[in-house]
């Protein structure tokens, strides 16, 4: 039987995913709240000669989020199903995406920027993902959609097709892994940034 993180590889899911993100996409001033703050603090970032990471990238709606509003990073998306990434390079005839999970990956992470776009949040244990993603010393990670709350998992449906879990952040918890890696914090909205201390 499939756990619930793998059920986010339901062949399924890849058509749903872009038709949404689609309609997201098509007017600047109607994004998803959790994009806008994605972009502002990109700009408070130093992107040019670094690689922006997209961990679990899903169709890589990202890359097209970042060419519309020119900012000046390389994009590369991976993702652990393989029927996201298919669909992202036909989607947007774009070569850098590959599937991968990102705790076993040949990529250098450091220094550069990561993102996950709500990633630590369907994850059994998002406290130990994160844990895992601040060990590459990237010098920015990017998280959005993030929840604060009781520490805990529960289950939702997702795109009315797949059962998946909700995980929960205890904030403390959640502080205590940045400051022991390093990190300081800032929000926009759903987005945090942190950066890596000089």
């Amino acid at each position: 039987m499939e756990t619930l993180p793998e059920q986010w590889k339901h062949s399924d899911l890849p058509q749903k995913q872009l038709g949404l993100n689609i309609a997201q996409l098509a007017n600047k001033g109607s994004y998803p709240d959790h994009w806008k703050s994605f972009l502002n603090l990109l700009k408070q970032m130093e992107t040019a000669n670094r690689t922006l990471y997209d961990i679990g990238c899903g169709v890589g709606s990202t890359y097209k989020l970042l060419l519309d509003n020119r900012v000046p990073v390389k994009y590369v998306g991976l993702d652990f199903s393989d029927a996201m990434i298919e669909t992202a390079k036909k989607t947007w005839n774009y070569p850098e995406f590959y599937v991968r999970d990102f705790h076993k990956t040949e990529f250098d992470f450091s220094d550069q920027i990561l993102y996950c776009n709500g990633l630590l949040d369907i994850l059994p244990d998002g406290l130990a993902a994160l844990t895992t993603l601040l060990d590459f010393k990237s010098k920015y990670v990017l998280l959005n959609r993030l929840n604060f709350g009781h520490e805990g998992v529960e289950t939702y449906v997702a795109y009315e097709t797949i059962r998946c879990i909700k995980y929960t952040f205890d904030y403390e918890k959640f502080m205590r892994v940045v400051r022991e890696h390093n990190y300081t914090l800032t929000h926009d909205g759903m987005c945090i940034l942190l950066k890596k201390a000089d």
